[in-house]
């Protein structure tokens, strides 16, 4: 049916990076939604496309941009994408629709389709987060943390996590002993110390302690040890030591 896609990263290259006029069809609450959500993200649809005579008018405007039906629409751009926003209900009527419209243009293998999942949270979530990465002057760095919110750092920007302090908390007098000396603590292999077995607040489970020299480093998401020295030995491997 056309040329029909799912990918959000296709979707992303193709309308931030590519700069590929971006159709919304249906100016409907849906097409309002998706319309805050992209522009947020750095990315401007140049019209809503509309079947509904009532809402295709001279001048007619809605959230700031004009409704055409497809005929203006191919012939205002040509080469274009098309986001549908309409109900699940209504996406196989939409698509036979559009499929058969875009082949009489001549555009069914280069206009894109493209039905992405309206998780409202997720969607919203992972179109700012690759909006804020292109943001950073730098792609690669270091964050050393004495918490696990290194890590959520990371996934606020979409980029992997080069750092070992992740699913753990390090308390405050070690943590500024260990940033004090990090390449001397970060060369020792992390040892198993023992297991909180009482519990520690805010985190009522048991969990294992690992130790580099006289630190301590405690794995508050794990249940065992040798998960936690995994993630640590990788991330530690993973240190842009030059963006710290």
């Amino acid at each position: 049916m056309g040329n029909l896609q799912a990918n959000l990263t296709m979707f992303w290259k193709e309308t931030f990076i590519q700069k590929i006029p971006l159709v919304l069809w249906g100016a409907n609450e849906r097409g309002e939604y998706f319309h805050c959500v992209l522009k947020m993200a750095g990315i401007n649809p140049v019209c809503y496309g509309e079947t509904d005579p009532h809402k295709i008018r001279p001048k007619a405007l809605f959230k700031g941009i004009p409704i055409y039906d497809i005929e203006t629409v191919a012939s205002k751009y040509p080469k274009f994408n098309i986001l549908i926003t309409g109900k699940r209900s209504e996406t196989g009527e939409v698509l036979s629709f559009l499929a058969n419209a875009l082949s009489a243009f001549g555009l069914d293998d280069k206009a894109i389709l493209f039905l992405l999942e309206s998780y409202e949270y997720a969607l919203h979530t992972k179109l700012l987060s690759m909006y804020r990465k292109t943001l950073l002057k730098k792609n690669s760095f270091s964050i050393i943390g004495n918490t696990c919110t290194a890590c959520d750092l990371y996934r606020y920007i979409d980029m992997p996590a080069k750092t070992p302090t992740n699913q753990m908390i390090i308390y405050p007098l070690h943590y500024l002993r260990l940033i004090s000396r990090l390449e001397y603590y970060l060369s020792m292999p992390i040892e198993f110390d023992h297991m909180a077995l009482k519990p520690v607040p805010p985190y009522s489970r048991i969990y294992p302690v690992g130790r580099l020299d006289d630190i301590k480093i405690h794995f508050v998401h794990d249940m065992e040890f040798g998960n936690a020295k995994d993630r640590w030995e990788t991330g530690t491997q993973m240190i842009d030591w030059d963006n710290l």
